[in-house]
């Protein structure tokens, strides 16, 4: 099973203290701060596959592709960071940590 584009980025960002406010929600953010969120995510996930074993092969968002989802997600910014915050750099943790799983719900 290959999980590409997990969510909107597998996921956005790493909760590093930046200037977005934390309680904007996802498609709320203007062009500059998605961009500023979406460079988080890149810098958490990276950008290539990683077999998470099981047969699962996970592939997180580039960051062009990152700017271009969530549009629809009522997700917030400290939900991304928190779920990336999850993953002490394992991405293959995207599915399991209960932070992540949260985000399936807001991510429409």
């Amino acid at each position: 099973m290959n999980y590409t584009r997990f969510l909107f980025a597998g996921f956005l960002a790493l909760a590093a203290c930046g200037g977005i406010d934390e309680t904007k929600k996802i498609s709320e953010l203007t062009a500059d701060e998605k961009k500023s969120l979406c460079e988080e995510g890149v810098e958490a996930t990276g950008t290539a596959p990683k077999d998470c074993g099981g047969g699962v092969t996970f592939t997180p968002n580039t960051q062009a592709e990152c700017e271009a989802s969530g549009s629809g997600s009522s997700c917030t910014v400290k939900q991304v960071r928190d779920c990336n915050d999850s993953l002490g750099g394992d991405v293959c943790k995207v599915l399991a940590t209960p932070e992540c799983q949260g985000l399936v719900k807001c991510s429409g």
